[in-house]
């Protein structure tokens, strides 16, 4: 740490979207502190460990129809060498029916029909389609810009307004939910028109894609460029704690941490979680009681299973998800040893299995998706080897739902900024509006503070004295 525990910004939280925020400001020439809880950032999205292997646990989103993305504006302002692949094809199988499909790239809703409706086990009349066809078509039109304004809009209202039939409910509801690793009727009530179409365009439509970062998410794209902040002359702090963010005479003067050291700075950007922040404050800052009394609502569980198989039993090199239609359930398989050949690997096969669904389901989730896989994968359950299970604290899902959100800067206290995922305004799903919301906070920061000049990575600058 350096001499001086003074800074032009502080930013609070080394997730993706904090680290984007601290190194967007660093590169303007804001002396910039990063606080990082954890000894390596990117903890959300590290890798699993099993029996030798990493698994990632975070395809990271990438929105590439919307002006390029706004990770990748982040890693080119650094021009970082970040290796990024493509994610694997993905098939589609329903439970108890033989057969899956690939999914092909829909560009269109006549495409998106054809496929959708060669899954559906059950006859479509005509008009049906049409309908399917002609509200789809809408929503795939609607501008980004557009899209991204409707974040507050209940999907149900909008499909009224449409017209659309119970069919093309039911099966725009189920496409989001498919991707979002949600029962149906968690959607429908809760997701907005953003929230829908943000995932059936990115997840099928061709305006975004997943990518697997290599090694890791966390070693190849979000250590990188926090260490940037420290290359361009800020200081990132690690392992270390905040204990409240310091406020008087309504504006932050700084950041005291748990072990009782001050660090000072006019402006403070607040990147954790939202359910994080509340402890920052003697009293909660009246913008926050609305979006965190919405948050509590939502109980979403992520779960992952990494799982080395004895016996080569998986008959597929693509990822695979499955719905159950008669609990609504969608669990997600991906063959690492296929999407990541640069793990070391002794010729077994290692799966990964992501399940979403409600936090407090009474049944046992790993129970049921290897039942689930047994009948996928005959002999599943015999090959099981090594294997760890991974629950994430995640709320990526928040900019999806209807309901207040955290506003950019806080209207009360000076100086105080929020920068986490799940903030206003809205611009993708999961990294990228973590990304977004680092990169836009960053801006917006830097404007308030006369920087709005781009400087040179650090790997460009020459070095003093040549």
């Amino acid at each position: 740490m350096g001499e001086s525990n003074e800074f032009e910004a502080m930013v609070v939280g080394g997730g993706i979207a904090g680290v984007a925020c601290a190194a967007s400001l660093a590169i303007r020439d804001v002396r910039t502190l990063l606080v990082a809880e954890t000894a390596l950032l990117g903890h959300n999205v590290r890798a699993v460990e099993v029996d030798g292997r990493r698994a990632q646990v975070q395809q990271v989103a990438w929105h590439f129809g919307w002006g390029g993305g706004h990770w990748l504006k982040v890693v080119r302002e650094h021009n970082l060498p970040v290796p990024v692949h493509f994610a694997l094809p993905i098939e589609a199988s329903m439970r108890g029916l033989p057969g899956r499909n690939r999914l092909p790239i829909m560009v269109s809703a006549s495409a998106t029909a054809d496929f959708l409706f060669r899954l559906l086990p059950v006859p479509v009349e005509p008009e049906q389609r049409r309908d399917l066809e002609r509200v789809l078509q809408v929503g795939m039109m609607i501008p980004w810009e557009e899209l991204c304004l409707l974040h507050d809009q209940p999907i149900g209202v909008w499909l009224d307004d449409q017209g659309a039939g119970e069919l093309t409910r039911m099966v725009i509801e189920l496409l989001a939910a498919v991707v979002a690793g949600l029962p149906r009727d968690a959607v429908s009530d809760t997701f907005s028109v953003f929230g829908i179409f943000c995932h059936i365009r990115t997840y099928f439509a061709g305006d975004g894609c997943f990518t697997l970062i290599e090694p890791d998410p966390q070693r190849g794209l979000i250590e990188p460029l926090g260490q940037q902040v420290e290359a361009l002359g800020g200081e990132l702090w690690r392992g270390v704690k905040v204990d409240r963010v310091l406020v008087e005479s309504g504006a932050v003067t700084g950041v005291q941490m748990t072990d009782g050291r001050v660090a000072h700075a006019p402006v403070v950007a607040l990147a954790a979680g939202n359910t994080r922040i509340p402890a920052y404050f003697d009293e909660l800052p009246p913008e926050l009681g609305a979006p965190l009394a919405k948050e509590a609502r939502f109980k979403h569980q992520q779960l992952m299973v990494a799982t080395v198989l004895d016996e080569p039993v998986v008959d597929t090199d693509e990822n695979l998800f499955i719905h159950d239609p008669t609990t609504g359930a969608n669990i997600w398989m991906i063959p690492l040893h296929k999407a990541e050949p640069w793990q070391p690997t002794d010729g077994r096969q290692f799966i990964l299995q992501w399940w979403g669904g409600v936090s407090g389901d009474t049944t046992d989730p790993v129970a049921y998706m290897d039942d689930v896989f047994e009948e996928e994968f005959p002999g599943w359950k015999r090959a099981i080897g090594p294997r760890r299970r991974f629950d994430r604290k995640h709320h990526w899902l928040n900019p999806c739902y209807v309901g207040p959100k955290v506003p950019r800067r806080s209207p009360g206290i000076r100086g105080l900024f929020y920068v986490g995922e799940s903030t206003e305004p809205v611009a993708g799903i999961a990294s990228e509006q973590a990304a977004f919301a680092g990169y836009d906070g960053a801006l917006t920061i830097a404007s308030e503070l006369g920087r709005t000049a781009l400087g040179s990575p650090a790997n460009l600058r020459v070095p003093a004295g040549i």
